[in-house]
């Protein structure tokens, strides 16, 4: 079971009571939560006025498109569907992190949800398809399978104790692949910053109890490129497998998992967590944040010599269009600037995959990710001048802000860090 602790001042400690010490924090989880529980009430609104064009046409066009009003009907029935899960993720949330329940709720009915916002909890539909659901199953092979093989390995059981072995896997969403990963004898940690993700993380971790117990309807919003009307009622069931029940599937017993909350490089890029982990494991991450540079530099900190850096994931940049700019490198180039900071690339190769994509619709986006494996070696070959990475410290002079937007969403900084924990 997943228990909340709060990173302050670098340390982390136990909220016996379960106060949010820093008030922007509290204000930015409600804010979370509202859009949340406001699902219904948005969607029904966006439902509301698909009938009056239909209804507003023709007759003689209207007759072209047999029961139409049984179609919005069945998408009304899907929204419902959808609030009453949505509902139970917030519901959970506020029991676990909140003891005045009272200031809470009259904190949430000043806030109005942004279209961002709900554009956030309607992505977090579509990454439980992606993350939790036998439809997200090839996604899955294309994107965690190959990084799974590579660690399996990398670190084969006949030759070490997994159990040993720290793995670190930032950006986790919702912590399907850190699970995995623990499922194969890892001390695995998954690290987050976006709150949408954390909850329905916990919610999936700990409040389920038994394959396909929940249904969604995450294309019930999608109303372009739409080969059936049937497709944007489909029904997806969730988890596919039940993350409490432990198994022993891959030869061994599951590993330690932990999460932490907050943003990547505050966690990690400090002197307390240098070299403590054995491989770092990410994908669709790296380019999420504004200098791709402090993203690598962050990962060699963590890592001691001979420690493994697995990748997987497109030059997205999603910082592209912030005030501020980003730094924008070409994959040969990204090559060239692992290898300076100090690492061997021992093996690399591209995959193909999507990203939370709706296998039905008429539209597919696709990336030729960038996969490698990396192993600091130490033998740096960046600029002398450059940020030291054993002086942590002077890099939090020229840390860019957390990403407004990464795979799928992102939420501002959280004040005080967030760590939670999770024991088998």
């Amino acid at each position: 079971k997943l228990q909340f602790l709060y990173f302050i001042g670098g340390k982390a400690t136990m909220d016996t009571q379960r106060r949010v010490k820093d008030e922007a924090e509290e204000r930015h989880f409600q804010s979370v939560k509202h859009a949340l529980t406001h699902y219904g009430d948005h969607a029904e609104a966006v439902l509301e006025k698909m009938g009056p064009a239909f209804r507003a046409l023709p007759e003689k066009y209207k007759g072209l498109l047999p029961d139409m009003e049984g179609h919005l009907s069945a998408l009304a029935a899907c929204v419902d569907s959808n609030k009453e899960f949505l509902l139970s993720v917030s519901e959970v949330a506020q029991h676990d992190l909140f003891e005045n329940q009272d200031d809470v709720t009259a904190k949430q009915v000043q806030m109005t949800p942004t279209e961002g916002d709900m554009d956030k909890v309607r992505s977090l539909l579509r990454m439980f398809v992606r993350d939790w659901s036998l439809d997200g199953a090839v996604e899955r092979d294309q994107c965690y399978t190959p990084l799974l093989r590579e660690l399996e390995a990398t670190f084969p059981l006949d030759k070490c104790e997994r159990g040993d072995v720290r793995v670190l896997v930032p950006g986790c969403g919702l912590s399907r692949l850190a699970w995995e990963i623990s499922q194969r004898g890892f001390c695995t940690q998954g690290n987050e910053v976006s709150l949408f993700m954390l909850l329905g993380s916990d919610f999936v971790l700990n409040r389920t109890t038994g394959p396909e117990q929940y249904r969604i309807y995450p294309y019930v919003h999608q109303t372009t490129n739409v080969q059936l009307r049937s497709d944007m009622i489909r029904e997806v069931r969730i988890p596919d497998v039940c993350p409490s029940t432990p198994t022993e599937d891959h030869g061994t017993q599951p590993g330690d998992f932990s999460m932490v909350a907050g943003d990547f490089r505050d966690i990690y890029w400090i002197d307390e967590q240098e070299g403590k982990w054995k491989a770092c494991v990410t994908c669709f991450f790296i380019d999420t944040g504004a200098n791709i540079f402090e993203y690598i530099e962050a990962i060699y900190h963590i890592l001691p010599i001979g420690g493994h850096w697995l990748n997987l994931g497109p030059l997205l940049y999603h910082m592209s269009d912030a005030s501020g700019g980003s730094v924008e490198i070409a994959a040969d180039d990204l090559r060239n600037v692992v290898i300076g900071f100090g690492f061997d690339i021992v093996n690399e190769d591209t995959q193909v995959s999507t990203y939370a994509a709706n296998a039905k619709s008429m539209l597919s986006v696709t990336y030729r990710n960038a996969v490698f494996h990396a192993v600091k070696t130490g033998r740096t070959r960046h600029d002398k001048g450059a940020v030291s990475k054993s002086t942590p410290a002077a890099a939090q002079q020229i840390r860019t802000p957390v990403p407004s937007s990464v795979y799928p969403n992102a939420t501002t900084t959280l004040a005080s860090q967030m760590l939670t924990e999770s024991t088998r």
